[in-house]
């Protein structure tokens, strides 16, 4: 995000100096007051989200979900690509647009791992569309189940998934990121003066790659998974009009449907209303040019900053709220603690109590006249 949606923003022309200093200048200043608004309202978000995407990894690797199933592999790996979006790439966008001038973090990092850091926008996309095909290969091709996949098969596709990322959005960036440092000021932006034949390339394929194509499969997936629960929903009805009593089995099956078509609505309708304005910019910022030159240049870019970091948040409330599964697992994992806590409150002061007593109770008290001590010395201890 913080490379490929300006990637073609850097230069007005190609025989112009690395980013003057009128290139930022010239742009529309917001307010401070609205500064610090958005920033608190994109904050709230991120750490909403930072939190959200840690209690789905907790849940996943603690086994608190009822399921067993591989999906929770490709659900764990989203979290964790949706954390590195929220916690490295959005940071780093922030930074690029409130210091767009001085870049603090030095020639290595902007060489080397600011290209990696898109990695994880891919895989977050990509680990969308792999839960929506998975679920429709576990739904409409039933005879591929989910939980027979070895988790062999299932590590080789996360792997195909994150070095797909890496491949096609990270290390053309390898080539073309320039650091460039002038004593006043200094730049890390990438720099497509010696290879412009591949620009449109770049950015044409990155469009296809994180958008275009994985709607084409979630929206293939959805619209099969829709038809496969529609067909089974009216062939249970017939049988159920008929008298014929439902299975276990098709009954299971038939909820696990439905939860599948509730979590994947959410997903898809977020995944594509969110992404298509940050891929429009993208286009825009190359094959219209005048778009760099706008006085709401940055106005664009924050908004795609925005869009980028709540479809990395929502995902964990889309679980939280959409499946039981992972409402009941959050929710127990929340009250557990709470219930911890208080436990050893508890427990803590019924040793303390439990010893007082058995100090009282252990001890031989004899009520024998003959134990009793003479009135004198009663009368002195208690004067």
């Amino acid at each position: 995000m913080t490379n490929t949606t300006t990637n073609s923003s850097n230069y007005t022309n190609s025989s112009s100096p690395l980013l003057p200093h009128k290139l930022y200048t010239s742009f529309y200043q917001e307010p401070l007051a609205l500064v610090v608004a958005r920033l608190a309202l994109e904050v709230g978000i991120a750490l909403a989200g930072l939190g959200g995407n840690i209690l789905v990894i907790v849940v996943i690797a603690s086994k608190r979900l009822r399921s067993r199933s591989s999906m929770n592999s490709y659900i764990m790996n989203l979290a964790i690509a949706d954390l590195g979006v929220l916690t490295i790439i959005f940071p780093i966008a922030v930074m690029k647009e409130r210091i767009p001038l001085n870049f603090p973090l030095g020639k290595f990092v902007c060489l080397y791992l600011i290209p990696c850091v898109d990695t994880f926008y891919g895989a977050s996309i990509w680990l969308i569309t792999s839960i929506a095909f998975q679920r429709y290969m576990n739904i409409v091709r039933a005879s591929v189940n989910m939980h027979q996949k070895t988790s062999s098969h299932v590590g080789f596709h996360l792997a195909a998934v994150w070095i797909a990322s890496f491949f096609v959005v990270s290390l053309p960036l390898f080539f073309i990121m320039a650091y460039s440092d002038s004593g006043q000021h200094n730049f890390c932006i990438p720099d497509w003066r010696n290879v412009k034949p591949f620009e449109p390339i770049y950015i044409i394929t990155l469009v296809v790659f994180t958008y275009v194509l994985p709607l084409v499969i979630i929206s293939w997936t959805y619209i099969g998974i829709w038809r496969e629960i529609g067909s089974s929903t009216r062939w249970h009805e017939s049988r159920r009009t008929s008298g014929t009593t439902a299975s276990d089995s098709e009954t299971q099956r038939m909820r696990e449907n439905s939860r599948a078509k509730r979590i994947l609505t959410p997903i898809v309708l977020t995944f594509a209303t969110c992404m298509l304005p940050v891929n429009i910019f993208r286009l825009l910022t190359y094959f219209w040019r005048p778009v760099l030159s706008t006085f709401h240049f940055w106005t664009f870019y924050n908004a795609m900053v925005f869009i980028t970091i709540l479809n990395s948040a929502a995902n964990p409330l889309i679980y939280s709220i959409v499946s039981q599964d992972f409402r009941r697992a959050f929710m127990g994992l929340i009250f557990k603690r709470c219930n911890v806590d208080k436990n050893s409150v508890y427990t803590q002061m019924s040793r303390v109590n439990g010893s007082f007593r058995g100090s009282n109770t252990k001890k031989d008290v004899s009520f024998s006249p003959q134990t009793w001590p003479e009135a004198k010395t009663l009368k002195e201890s208690v004067i």
